[in-house]
């Protein structure tokens, strides 16, 4: 199900070069008429994919108008004929899109994807300075927060609407220290606006892990801060 829904397939992870890998990216990008959400890691990449489209915009706009997948960089044996099956040919949208190129001079998104919703990225941290470039190319668009994901488990998911991301207290046990010496307090001791270190206690067996993030509560979702 999940392939179906991808815009980008997922053998793209099996290109190891990184500039390779890019232009296959926006390749199946540009033949995404209907792309609803975009989801990166770092903001930043996003910048990047946006710059390197415009860099290589003709070749781009000449596979989409053929059908073809002609990367300047080389792709991995065998990977090669796997992605242009998947690779289709719109002449119209390439004719389209070459004349707003020749007009405007570049291709914006805004005239690539216009059902585009939304953008899951990082929003905080190190990566919340990209976001003013990516709000830039993408105005109008819904620029969402992830949360906080770690490798050891799930920590909070983002809600439209809300300050924050709201604790996600149907996937693991938390536990949260204010200061070093005192008794752990649980996710209904919270106070808001109060800075608190993070426990993790998972159903996979990691028990009582301290992640090292601190986090900060904001408010409250009902009774889940």
């Amino acid at each position: 199900l999940l392939r179906r829904l991808l815009a980008v397939p997922d053998t793209v992870a099996r290109v190891s070069d990184l500039n390779a890998g890019i232009y296959v990216t926006l390749r199946f990008l540009l033949q995404s008429t209907s792309l609803r959400m975009i989801s990166v890691w770092n903001p930043s990449f996003l910048t990047i994919l946006i710059d390197r489209m415009h860099d290589y915009a003709d070749r781009l706009l000449d596979d989409l108008e053929a059908g073809t997948l002609q990367s300047p960089f080389p792709l991995p044996d065998g990977l090669q004929s796997r992605l242009q099956k998947q690779a289709r040919a719109q002449p119209q949208r390439a004719r389209i899109l070459r004349g707003q190129l020749q007009s405007e001079g570049t291709l914006r998104p805004k005239n690539l994807w216009p059902n585009l919703k939304v953008i899951s990225c990082w929003t905080d941290a190190a990566a919340k300075m990209a976001l003013p470039a990516v709000a830039e190319q993408f105005p109008g668009i819904l620029l969402q927060g992830k949360g906080l994901l770690a490798s050891e488990g799930v920590v909070s998911i983002p809600l439209i609407g809300s300050a924050g991301a709201a604790l996600a207290i149907t996937s693991h046990f938390y536990e949260f220290l204010e200061t070093e010496n005192e008794r752990p307090k649980l996710a209904q001791e919270l106070e808001e606006g109060r800075e608190y270190s993070l426990i993790l206690t998972t159903g996979g067996g990691l028990w009582r892990y301290a992640l090292g993030d601190r986090i900060r509560v904001k408010g409250f979702v009902e009774h889940t801060p």
